[in-house]
């Protein structure tokens, strides 16, 4: 159990980190940078984070490997 807990916070990471990431790299081209557009964009990252975290453990619970 512990180490699925840690395996899941790592899989959320990954995802949080790839989001803002693709956040980052839209900013770079100088859009979204006004406050209520970066509120959103949090918004999205966590609710994308949240998303596939929850789609990858699910497909791992459906074959089996968890």
């Amino acid at each position: 159990i512990p180490g699925k807990v840690v395996m899941f916070g790592l899989t959320l990471a990954v995802f949080y980190h790839l989001g803002n990431g693709i956040r980052h790299l839209v900013w770079d081209t100088g859009r979204g940078l006004d406050i209520k557009t970066a509120g959103t964009s949090t918004a999205l990252v966590i609710a994308f984070a949240l998303a596939a975290t929850a789609a990858v453990w699910a497909i791992a619970a459906m074959t089996g490997a968890l």
